[in-house]
């Protein structure tokens, strides 16, 4: 059995967008082998409650999107975790195209974290989006070197391992020892596993970000609304296009 899970709280707007991530997955995702699960404090319990999710984690009060979405780095401490063999992380602001099991089927290592590059640019590293700044030039060089670039958090996939829960609890420390500026947990994510070399970008294969400009191609299982600027209504309205043109 698989896991794929979500966390909303801080902008009931978001409730939508997921709603919406919810219809198409069901849509298009054969879920015979695949379990829902949700991440929210008490204050989000009634909105998810009729969303039709096998397990809800209730989380402390989240006062800021950045709380919300750093909660996805605790799937650890999911009581249930070691019952599933796979795992699948989703933004809300995604409309799922295809069957992700084409996804589930390519995570086969125990010590990856599966992403989606966002850039081709080596230099994004440096950026306080995908990193603490402070790479040395010989990190940089060799990342080069080993073709690792910067991902986006809003899709990753993993296998369920005490080595990879051990990661989870590397990347949470952390975040909790952080003193300086960082945007959301994609700047620690990107910066511990980078830093050891323990990404496979499949998720390139599978995903494309609309914002950007980007097309379905037949391939396409993910399209991602991702861009922290543009308001919710703006995402709703276009996901919910994209998931009209093929009811």
């Amino acid at each position: 059995m698989n896991l794929i899970y979500f966390t909303i709280g801080y902008n009931p707007g978001y409730v939508k967008l997921l709603e919406v991530c919810l219809a198409s997955l069901r849509k298009k995702c054969d879920m015979s082998t695949i379990k829902l699960l949700v991440m929210c404090d008490l204050n989000y319990l009634p909105y998810v409650n009729n969303l039709g999710f096998d397990y809800t984690i209730i989380t402390p009060e989240n006062n800021s999107p950045e709380q919300v979405s750093m909660r996805k780095v605790e799937i650890f401490h999911f009581d249930m975790i070691n019952n599933f063999e796979k795992v699948i992380y989703l933004d809300s602001d995604i409309v799922i195209t295809g069957d992700l099991n084409v996804i589930f089927d390519n995570i086969t290592k125990d010590n990856i974290l599966y992403t989606f590059n966002e850039s081709d640019d080596f230099g994004e590293h440096n950026l306080i989006y995908f990193g603490r700044q402070d790479y040395t030039k010989h990190q940089i060089l060799e990342f080069v070197r080993r073709n690792i670039k910067v991902f986006n958090c809003g899709q990753f996939g993993f296998l369920v391992t005490k080595i990879m829960q051990k990661h989870f609890s590397n990347v949470l420390d952390l975040i909790k020892e952080n003193d300086r500026e960082f945007f959301y947990e994609q700047s620690f994510m990107n910066y511990y596993f980078n830093s050891y070399y323990l990404t496979s970008p499949i998720f390139n294969s599978y995903t494309i970000l609309p914002t950007r400009g980007d097309r379905l191609l037949p391939n396409t299982c993910i399209a991602h609304f991702a861009n922290a600027t543009i308001p919710f209504s703006s995402k709703f309205h276009a996901m919910e296009r994209l998931f009209n043109d093929f009811k």
